[in-house]
């Protein structure tokens, strides 16, 4: 799993994945009101970038789109601006996942009650 890490201004948290809806989140902490573009990558390079203000504080939270991506591996480059600097930190993890792990099951013919229609 990953940690936060800290590259001169900018922190990126752990990633948070969100299967059944195609998206994983994350969140850190830079100079107020900075622009950070973050972009998320897995495993077989497929990417996809988010960029977000940091509100009075200095936190944002961005959300990402998943769809097409793989499970895994995963690294985020977040790239803060101030105005004046600008600092990139990339971190990486390994519990990206990206589908809803469903399982769809039927009964087989054996197990028809012949009573209800939706028992098989």
């Amino acid at each position: 799993d990953s940690e936060t890490q800290d590259a001169s201004g900018v922190t990126v948290e752990p990633l948070v994945s969100d299967e059944s809806n195609d998206t994983a989140s994350v969140s850190g902490h830079t100079e107020p009101e900075a622009e950070v573009t973050l972009t998320l990558t897995d495993s077989q390079g497929n990417s996809t970038e988010v960029t977000v203000t940091a509100d009075e504080n200095g936190d944002y939270t961005a959300t990402f789109n998943t769809d097409g991506m793989v499970d895994g591996n995963y690294s985020i480059e977040a790239t803060a601006t101030d105005g004046v600097n600008t600092v990139t930190n990339t971190t990486s993890g390994d519990n990206l996942n990206t589908f809803s792990d469903t399982v769809t099951s039927d009964l087989v013919d054996s197990s028809d009650s012949g009573v209800s229609d939706t028992d098989n």
